[in-house]
């Protein structure tokens, strides 16, 4: 494992329609609205934490307040910070710690810092680093009758993990607090070890995905119906 961890959260204004877009088309992604992040040691020893919610001038107030917990419309606009301040107090703790960087829904979170660097023209220096993603780890085959994936949320994993509930509200800061003490709680318990980070793979929670069942009766139907028209035309 790395000697520093450093774990992130984010809250958006929305969910992006199209999960394949490039993230250099970045009209096409919402923004980050919140971030926070904490850099400990590999023993859980705290370096450091930070949380920011981030001024999105493209947006109306109300719709940002509605998509955050915790805030008024007044502190959060004595509180937002500039996005590029933000994002290059990132870039700067990922440069001076080289960090495993671990997420719950690493994908998501990876692709909008892509975007939140991409829109104020910061260099990704983040993508050579080891990245983890708890929410993979927490994978478990559906009962449902068409199968495919399913994940646990950050908050269902939490209460799985310690047998109480987290506050249901959106903010980040919260979360990562949260995401650190599942991550270190796996690790203790042997769920978490340096060749299952080593082994891990992102890129396997796109949303866009459908159960291999689904695919299967979807074109067992439309061979059956290819099949009837044919059979109509021929006959």
């Amino acid at each position: 494992m790395n000697d520093y961890i450093l774990f992130i959260d984010i809250e958006t204004s929305d969910m992006p329609q199209r999960w394949n877009a490039p993230t250099k088309k970045v009209d096409e992604w919402p923004y980050i609205l919140q971030v926070a992040w904490i850099v400990c040691r590999d023993n859980g020893e705290l370096v450091k934490r930070e949380n920011f919610y981030i001024a999105q001038p493209d947006l109306e107030q109300e719709e940002i307040i509605s998509r955050l917990s915790g805030i008024t419309p007044q502190e959060y606009q004595v509180m937002s910070a500039n996005r590029k301040i933000v994002l290059n107090t990132l870039a700067a703790d990922f440069q001076i710690y080289k960090p495993l960087i671990v997420g719950h829904f690493m994908d998501y979170i990876k692709r909008m810092l892509e975007v939140g660097f991409e829109r104020e023209q910061i260099n990704r220096n983040f993508q050579g680093l080891k990245k983890f993603c708890t929410m993979i780890r927490t994978e478990r085959k559906n009962t449902h009758i068409f199968g495919g994936k399913k994940y646990l949320g950050l908050h269902e994993l939490y209460e799985h993990l310690f047998d109480k509930k987290l506050p249901a509200q959106k903010n980040a800061n919260v979360d990562v607090e949260a995401l650190m003490d599942c991550f270190f709680e796996l690790v203790r318990r042997g769920k978490i070890t340096d060749r299952k980070i080593d082994k891990q793979k992102l890129g396997t929670t796109r949303r866009w995905e459908l159960p291999i069942g689904l695919v299967i009766f979807i074109a067992v139907i439309m061979g059956a119906s290819l099949f009837l028209v044919l059979h109509f035309f021929i006959k």
